[in-house]
This record gives structure tokens, C-alpha cells and sequence, in this order.
């Protein structure tokens, strides 16, 4: 088994600048949502808690475990708003294919591709363009007009 992530590691897993969904995270590792919630503060992150989580972190480091933000409600009822669904997904079988430039045209982004430039498999749609979040600020982003990516 795996050695678990160190504490501000984990707490920035669970409150980092990825989007994340501390009710299914917290679902996953058979805690209450609070408790996912308090691992802000990495004095508050126990040990058991250290090795619950650090599994489910990795996974979406690693994208195997994506949230997507999903509409809900309607016009109508005057519902409005947003949740997360939870996508499990799986590398495509055999190699993994080969490094991507840090900005990629939507037509060539291969999502299981790594940055060739920092190595971070997280890119960001834009237009007609993928982003390496790792490699492109946000001074990067505004100086491009493209916002944060959704």
C-alpha cells in the first residue's frame, strides 16, 4: 500500500484550485462532509483520515476520477444552480500516449496526454484551444482573454 499524502498535501487536494466535490469525496472515504471540509487546516487532518483520503486524491490527481459540474433545475420552477456528477474513468489500455504541447488545438488534445513542458496531466478548454492549467497563470490567462477555462 501506498505510503498516505502528507497533510497540506491532502488539504489542498481537497480545497486546491481543481474542482471538487467534498460530499462525493467525503461519500468515497465513508466520512461526514464536515470532515472533509475541516482538512483545510492540516493540524485537523488525522492519520486515519491521512489514509482514507490519500487514495481518492491520487485517483484525481491522476484523472481517473473527474467532477463535472452539471446544470440543474429548470426556468420554470425558478430552480437554479449546479452539482457535481462523479465520472470514474480509465486510461486508454496499453501505453500512455506521448507528451502535448502546453497549448493544444481542441482537434488534436488527447486528454490522457501529459504537458510536455511541466508534465501535469490537467489541461483546460478554451475556445478552439486546450491549456495546461500547470504551465499557464492566470497573467498567462488574461493576457490571452481566455478566463480560467471551465
Amino acid at each position: 500500500m501506498d505510503e498516505p499524502l502528507p497533510r497540506p498535501e491532502i488539504a489542498r487536494g481537497t480545497h486546491g484550485p481543481r474542482p471538487v466535490s467534498i460530499k462525493a469525496i467525503a461519500a468515497m472515504a465513508g466520512v461526514r462532509r464536515w470532515t472533509v471540509w475541516d482538512c483545510r487546516d492540516p493540524d485537523l487532518i488525522s492519520e486515519r483520515l491521512q489514509t482514507v483520503l490519500s487514495p481518492i486524491l491520487r485517483d484525481i490527481e491522476a484523472g481517473r476520477i473527474r467532477f463535472v459540474r452539471k446544470a440543474i433545475g429548470s426556468g420554470d420552477r425558478g430552480l437554479r444552480g449546479s452539482t457535481f456528477e462523479v465520472e470514474y474513468r480509465s486510461p486508454q489500455a496499453g501505453r500512455m500516449p506521448p507528451p502535448q504541447p502546453r497549448m493544444v488545438r481542441a482537434a488534436d488534445y488527447n486528454e490522457w496526454a501529459r504537458c510536455q513542458s511541466c508534465g501535469s496531466p490537467h489541461f483546460s478548454a478554451f475556445g478552439s484551444y486546450f491549456g495546461c492549467d500547470g504551465c499557464l497563470g492566470e497573467g498567462d490567462r488574461r493576457m490571452l482573454d481566455i478566463g480560467h477555462g471551465s
